[in-house]
């Protein structure tokens, strides 16, 4: 049967095959480094629930992407937005928009 308990919520933040499959999500909804954040978003959204973001979700994914960035950055990462990305990724498949079926 399937379920869905804390455990299960915390896979999703903490395994590293999680992580390894959402920096593969990150590649497709930027393929290419000069894809605009904004653009990856919408990807994102299409590619996981199927729908564009609203005003607000879009602003705020920009948000959260760049600070990412930001703070990868500051830790000297040479991946820092597209570890951005999949973090973006990360919470995308974390959403409960995407674990149920409505």
């Amino acid at each position: 049967p399937a379920t869905i308990t804390a455990p299960q919520a915390l896979h999703l933040l903490n395994s590293p095959q999680i992580r390894a499959w959402v920096k593969n999500f990150a590649t497709r909804v930027a393929p290419k480094p000069e894809t605009p954040t904004a653009k990856a978003v919408q990807n994102g959204y299409a590619i996981a629930l199927g729908r564009p973001p609203g005003k607000v979700e879009l602003a705020a994914s920009v948000a959260f992407i760049e600070a990412q960035t930001k703070t990868y950055a500051a830790a000297k990462s040479a991946t820092a937005r597209q570890s951005a990305l999949a973090d973006f990724c990360q919470v995308l498949i974390g959403l409960n928009e995407f674990i149920y079926i409505d």
